[in-house]
């Protein structure tokens, strides 16, 4: 196995990516759109932040992180869409006033309930965690609401940096899907495969998995009545009103 990965590495000159994966002002006259794409696994997790305007899309930053093995793979997304936001802020920072729309993805139902009940009393990491992913989107889209959608694990292009495979490095060059997205990236938001998490199903089976990260303090929440569902909290800025952050 050591032999083949090496010899993989003797065609790594091969590789070709653009100089600037920031598209030209011709091509974003009406501003970049910032796709941000996340996945995690048992022993890694990453995100990857496309850069696109029009049918024109680019990868434009990627980071992954080694996770440690003791924790569960929910643990791992959500820590992955910690990175996905982290690095989206960076990117608008350094794009400023040309981002027009930011899009935030992650194939974790688990994940993805969590950010969106704001009454669960979450344990320490994952409370942080949350709080954290919350504050970043919206100091990056300016808006009360959570732009973080759902995607089907089969079209998210972060599974690449976790998941086990065979890559050629005709896979990660220019012209590859991983340089310039899936068809779907190219479409318009209206028209993008991502839903919200309120128009999803959650499977009643994930529920043991959801409250593993909660304290089962019956004084604050019974857990059993939680819909997981449909979002707990329905206020246009949840963080005005967010239990999370009652300090009495």
């Amino acid at each position: 196995m050591c032999k083949a990965l090496l010899s993989k590495l003797a065609d790594f000159d091969k590789v070709q990516i653009p100089r600037c994966p920031i598209p030209s002002d011709e091509e974003s006259n009406s501003g970049i759109r910032l796709l941000c794409l996340s996945d995690a696994a048992h022993h890694a997790g990453g995100a990857a932040v496309y850069a696109g305007s029009g049918r024109v899309v680019e990868l434009f930053v990627v980071s992954i992180q080694v996770k440690d093995h003791a924790w569960t793979i929910p643990r791992n997304e959500l820590s992955a869409i910690l990175l996905m936001a982290e690095l989206a802020f960076i990117c608008k920072r350094a794009l400023g006033s040309r981002v027009r729309e930011i899009i935030y993805a992650t194939d974790s139902t688990i994940a993805l309930a969590w950010c969106h009940n704001h009454q669960l009393k979450l344990r320490v990491w994952t409370h942080s965690s949350v709080e954290t992913i919350l504050r970043l989107i919206e100091w990056t889209v300016y808006s009360g609401s959570i732009l973080l959608y759902h995607i089907d694990t089969k079209i998210n292009i972060a599974d690449i940096l976790t998941k086990p495979r065979e890559v050629a490095m005709s896979d990660v060059s220019m012209g590859s899907h991983w340089q310039d997205g899936f068809p779907w990236m190219k479409l318009s938001t209206a028209s993008m495969p991502i839903h919200p998490y309120k128009a999803i199903t959650v499977p009643r089976e994930l529920e043991t998995d959801m409250s593993k990260e909660c304290f089962a303090d019956p004084t604050f929440l019974d857990l059993r009545s939680v819909n997981w569902v449909t979002p707990v909290c329905t206020q246009t800025n949840p963080r005005q009103t967010n239990p999370r952050h009652d300090k009495h």
